[in-house]
C-alpha cells in the first residue's frame, strides 16, 4: 500500500527536483538542457511507485519473502531504466553525457528515498 505520507514525500522530492532543474537548466547548465527531462522524471517516479507498491505488499503478505521480492524489484527497476536509456540513446544520440548523468542522478535520489521508506516500513512491521 502506498501511504499518504509516502506519496507526499515523493511529491516533495519531485517538486524539489523540478525547481532545482529549472534553476540549473536556465542558468549554469543551460547548454546541457534535456527536453526529455520531464518525461525521464515521470518514468523514474512511476518505476519507484511500482517498486514501493510491490514491496509494501510483500511486507504485509509474506515478510519472509521480502528479501527475494526486494532483490527482484530492484533488478527490475534497474533493467527498466537501462532499457529506457538504450532505447532513448538509439533514437537520439545528442547529449549522451548529460542524459546519462541525469538518469544516474535521478536513479540515486529515488533509490535512496525508496530504501529509507522501506526501512521504516519493515521496522514498523517488526514492531507490530
Amino acid at each position: 500500500m502506498i501511504t499518504r505520507r509516502y506519496f507526499f514525500q515523493l511529491l516533495a522530492i519531485c517538486v524539489s527536483i523540478i525547481a532545482l532543474a529549472l534553476v540549473l537548466f536556465s542558468t549554469v547548465l543551460k547548454a546541457y538542457y534535456l527536453p526529455v527531462f520531464p518525461f525521464l522524471l515521470a518514468f523514474v517516479v512511476g518505476i519507484t511507485l511500482l517498486e514501493h507498491w510491490s514491496l509494501s505488499l510483500s511486507v504485509k503478505k509474506n515478510p519472509n519473502r521480502f528479501n527475494q521480492v526486494f532483490m527482484a524489484a530492484s533488478a527490475l527497476k534497474l533493467l527498466s531504466i537501462l532499457l529506457m536509456m538504450v532505447i532513448y540513446l538509439l533514437i537520439d544520440k545528442s547529449g549522451i553525457i548529460s542524459f546519462v548523468i541525469g538518469v544516474f542522478i535521478l536513479y540515486v535520489i529515488f533509490t535512496f528515498f525508496e530504501v529509507n521508506a522501506l526501512l521504516k516500513l519493515v521496522q514498523q512491521k517488526q514492531d507490530n
